[in-house]
């Protein structure tokens, strides 16, 4: 009986994948990646695989506003637009997209994307040591903290080295351009570089940014769509625990993790996972009980208030990343509804699930209607966002942004005109 909750949940999810196979015409689209990483999670919540403090009313009001919220946005994004949507034209996209300005492109950012790695590695030297990498890693991570000694002083930089990863996979796989073991070693090089800076949060984003992309720009059957998903989700969980034991955040060196586990030892490698999938929950309503100050709109839009800053040095800044909560684990990620109830309290619950699901279903529905390269690209950096929504919210953050804003040239730069004649 204890496993009702979960199965029910999991059933949720897959008939979220099923709704928007028969409704919205692909079975990964935003409304599918949003319900069916959220009941996963709340599924193996449910689990209860380590004794969290008590999850109470408040939380669990806002999560199902926040699930409605998002439907009624998602739907009436149909309503307007969806509804009578052709069926998909991917390869006119192909068509209209320079596979020679792309790999110009790709070039361009790979430079960049090193300078920003050189950089980064200069500043390990020279605070702590490149030994640092192989005899202590974490505690390059714990330096990149906030008041740490090690900054990225050119962080838009190698966040160009997640981006190469998607548009490289991308010639590779979609154009099928030349020079290929060319943009193949960029794209090996990009993804090493999201790596070293022992930050798994990057190669998640070049991962599942990829994968949403393709699964978007090709005709894949569910089968194939099925089989690609279960491959990225197998590298995520190889990569999740290889740089888990590199820098050593694993079950075994976190006793407070060990003391709460409802598991016996042979299962405690799956403790470390599932808190990143599940602890965000219990944090909410931490949160929740902090009673927190409103930021007035300075979370849900910080990348435009740290812009402004730049201009206007009395602009205040809030604290992006806050202080953990006891849960009684010590964690820091409330969902994706931190910056919403923050800024606006309840109405930001309600409001702000329902303008991204707005959002995500013109942006969707225009995608199957043109499947330009722009919409592509807009439509797989969203469902990243969604796909991690149940842990923080990505899209308030600034390399959302940052690749929104770079993918404006990038479209105009690599995308073909269309001819008059084509047009009509």
């Amino acid at each position: 009986m204890a496993y009702i909750p979960s199965v029910i949940l999991l059933l949720l999810a897959v008939a979220g994948v099923w709704v928007s196979s028969r409704m919205f015409g692909h079975p990964i689209s935003p409304f599918s990646v949003f319900y069916g990483m959220w009941f996963f999670a709340l599924a193996l919540f449910f689990l209860r695989l380590v004794e969290y403090t008590p999850v109470r009313v408040q939380a669990c009001r806002l999560i199902v506003v926040n699930l409605v919220s998002f439907g009624f946005g998602w739907m009436l994004a149909y309503v307007f637009q969806g509804s009578g949507v052709s069926r998909w034209r991917s390869q006119l996209a192909v068509e209209n997209i320079s596979s020679e300005r792309l790999r110009k492109v790709i070039s361009l950012f790979f430079v960049l994307g090193m300078i920003g790695l050189a950089d980064f590695l200069w500043q390990v030297q020279r605070t702590i040591g490149i030994a640092t990498f192989w005899e202590s890693p974490h505690e390059i991570r714990w330096e990149m903290r906030l008041g740490g000694v090690l900054a990225e002083h050119f962080q838009l930089f190698t966040w160009l080295n997640v981006a190469n990863v998607v548009l490289g996979v991308f010639y590779l796989t979609v154009l099928k351009g030349d020079r290929r073991r060319y943009i193949l070693t960029i794209v090996a090089a990009s993804a090493f570089a999201t790596l070293l800076v022992t930050d798994r949060s990057r190669f998640f984003c070049a991962a599942l940014w990829t994968g949403f992309l393709l699964a978007h720009a090709r005709n894949w059957k569910a089968r194939r769509i099925l089989t690609v998903g279960l491959v990225v989700a197998l590298i995520l969980m190889v990569q999740f625990f290889a740089v888990g034991a590199w820098i050593g955040k694993v079950a075994v060196n976190n006793p407070e993790l060990l003391a709460t586990a409802t598991i016996s030892e042979p299962y405690f490698a799956f403790l470390e996972p599932y808190i990143y999938l599940t602890g965000s929950f219990p944090a909410l309503q931490a949160y929740i009980d902090s009673a927190p100050e409103s930021t007035a709109g300075s979370m849900t839009f910080y990348p435009g208030f740290k812009v402004k800053r730049m201009v206007d040095p009395t602009v205040k800044l809030p604290t992006y990343v806050p202080e953990p909560f006891s849960v009684p684990l010590e964690f820091n990620t409330f969902t994706w509804l931190h910056p919403f109830y923050s800024d606006f309290g309840f109405a930001g619950v309600v409001m702000g699930p329902w303008a991204v699901g707005v959002l995500a279903g013109l942006v969707y529905f225009q995608m199957r209607r043109s499947c330009s390269f722009n919409s592509l690209y807009i439509n797989g950096l969203i469902c990243y966002g969604l796909a991690l929504s149940f842990i923080g919210n990505q899209l308030t953050q600034g390399p959302v942004w940052y690749f929104l804003a770079v993918g404006i040239p990038i479209s105009r730069y690599v995308t073909r005109p269309v001819p008059a004649l084509a047009q009509r």
